[in-house]
């Protein structure tokens, strides 16, 4: 299998527009003629998977399919991009309602994840707006091939020529008052006694990718081993940075607020991190469509892609300072968790506020989870992020 994408540059800020462009190209909505001719190649396939996927860099669009069909498949994603439902018509309608579907009740993931960024709300965009971007990034000129898998070069040569269209306005009959969007009510899927605390940082990594990478292996290797996240997701964001959410108990929260320097303890958990980084490279290589904040960034970026099979061990001896910035929410049950109780003590909760005792699980009942989310929504207003980096559940 290999993964083909066809990427183009944008700022920062314009991340949610490219999100919302990879929605479009997608063409799945029943009624679009170009739905039938991505399920015929996705038969061929066997099952093609498409990709679709902005950061600060840049945004991409791609399939995953045999070697063999690589050629129709960039043909197909072109064909995406050419007839985009960019009029503010019925098609545009359809595909903007799915998009903001996604953002209907309120998920508390998505939520710090979004502030994190510092984006922009998904009621603000329109399809002038979305007609504008395409037009000025989507130039044959500005576009990127990039293929992540091994084909010859000759092919890869004749992919990078393949021409372009530029976009086409998809046309309709006026549009049908459509009917407002229902949104949920606010609600917390997440159980917060069973997660006491909720992580969304930016981890300052070195620039240079291999060690990006060992770093990244390293700083897993030790969470893993010393205070395991309850669960965690991740990517590489902008040149420097790493995007993390976690859910952690009290011991993997006193773990991310001490950390200081990422070092090894000895020569063999440096032994152990150079196993990690070798596992991580090969996970990389082996499935790059899993990775497209390494592959397509740093294309973007116009970095080098090559991976060295191992690091020096004196990188690894010397270690790196390790920093975290962004949110930390928590329930003021961390400090009855698995915190210990020296450190425990020595903390004090920057609102001010006293800490309490752990209420009585029995007389309480069912915690007032959606009570903390409107709370929660309603003091955090979309149009002014929090500047405040704690938070407590009470």
């Amino acid at each position: 299998m290999v993964a083909v994408a066809v990427a183009w540059r944008h700022a920062p800020s314009q991340k949610a527009m490219g999100d919302l462009v990879g929605l479009l190209a997608r063409h799945d909505l029943e009624g679009d003629w170009r739905g039938p001719a991505a399920q015929r190649l996705a038969g061929l396939a066997g099952g093609a998977i498409f990709l679709a996927g902005a950061g600060p860099e840049g945004a991409a669009v791609g399939l995953v399919v045999p070697r063999a069909l690589v050629e129709p498949a960039l043909a197909w994603l072109y064909t995406a991009l050419a007839h985009l439902p960019l009029a503010d018509g019925p098609d545009w309608q359809r595909y903007y309602r799915r998009y903001l579907r996604q953002w209907e009740g309120f998920s508390l993931t998505r939520d710090l994840l979004w502030r994190l960024e510092g984006g922009p709300p998904p009621g603000a965009l329109t399809a002038q707006d979305v007609a504008h971007y395409v037009a000025w990034h989507l130039q044959p000129e500005s576009l990127v091939v990039v293929v992540m898998g091994s084909l010859p070069l000759r092919q890869k040569r004749a992919l990078l020529q393949k021409p372009f269209r530029l976009p086409i306005a998809s046309s309709g009959e006026p549009a049908v008052e459509a009917p407002p969007l229902l949104f949920r009510g606010d609600s917390c899927e997440e159980n917060v006694w069973a997660y006491p605390a909720y992580v969304a940082v930016f981890l300052h990594t070195p620039r240079d990718l291999a060690e990006r990478i060992a770093f990244l292996a390293a700083f897993l290797e030790r969470w893993r081993r010393e205070a395991p996240p309850l669960s965690w997701e991740g990517n590489f964001y902008g040149p420097d940075r790493y995007r993390l959410f976690a859910r952690v108990d009290g011991r993997g929260y006193a773990f991310l607020r001490n950390l200081r320097k990422l070092q090894p303890y000895d020569s063999t958990e440096a032994a152990s991190w150079q196993a990690a980084y070798s596992l991580l490279r090969a996970r990389i290589q082996a499935y790059p469509e899993l990775y497209p904040d390494v592959y397509i960034a740093g294309v973007l970026r116009r970095d080098t892609l090559v991976l060295p099979d191992t690091v020096p061990f004196s990188l690894l001896q010397r270690g790196w300072p390790f920093q975290a910035e962004g949110l930390w929410l928590y329930n003021e049950l961390v400090w009855a968790d698995t915190v210990p109780a020296s450190w425990a003590a020595a903390q004090e909760p920057d609102t001010g506020i006293a800490q309490a005792a752990p209420p009585d699980e029995m007389a309480l009942g069912e915690p007032p989870l959606a009570a903390w989310a409107s709370a929660l929504r309603l003091y955090w207003q979309p149009d002014s992020p929090p500047l405040r980096t704690h938070w407590v559940l009470s």
